[in-house]
């Protein structure tokens, strides 16, 4: 993959091919920069080669994701007892955990699955912070929250892109079935 991030190869990972669009924030076609040698970078020197501020690139994103957690609820409501139990039952079967790279399993699966079936962030949160199989080292501690939230974000990104298409489908596309 020309040197890029090795976590792109992965099934579990969204790649950002050249030629394709970029969805996450705004729309952006993806392309290649260069092609050459790989070199690692710090992200200091990373930060001042492109002139980001790493401190305010950090607040920026987390302001994008504070309003993604104030998702519009279901027609049925959020934490219905019903939804409760079979996130439950979903979250207790092993297998549904997607394993990733640094040794965890897919959270942000996990946290759309819950997110389709009606189950508010924060008791998505919860539920998954209890269930959860595997806790990588890497992690930091708000590693479940941000992936509800991202989860929360891309579903309203979705319904945005579809209603922008005027397809009428609102259903997101990236969700999983259980």
């Amino acid at each position: 993959m020309y040197g890029a991030d090795p976590k792109r190869a992965l099934t579990t990972q969204v790649g950002h091919c050249a030629g394709l669009f970029h969805m996450k924030v705004e729309p952006h076609l993806v392309h290649i920069v260069s092609e050459g040698t790989s070199q690692v970078m710090s992200l200091d020197a990373f930060a001042a080669a492109f002139g980001i501020d790493p401190a305010e690139a950090q607040e920026r994103h987390a302001e994008r994701l504070r309003p993604a957690v104030e998702a519009e609820p279901p027609p049925w409501g959020w934490d219905h007892p019903g939804d409760i139990k079979r996130a439950k039952a979903w979250l207790g079967v092993e297998s549904n955990w997607s394993d990733t790279s640094d040794g965890g399993v897919s959270v942000f699966k996990a946290a759309c699955y819950l997110r389709d079936l009606g189950i508010s962030p924060e008791l998505a949160e919860e539920l998954i912070s209890d269930a959860v199989p595997v806790w990588p080292g890497g992690w930091p501690q708000d590693h479940i929250a941000r992936k509800v939230a991202h989860a929360i974000a891309t579903q309203r990104m979705c319904r945005a892109a579809a209603a922008r298409k005027g397809s009428g489908n609102t259903r997101n596309r990236s969700s999983w079935n259980g």
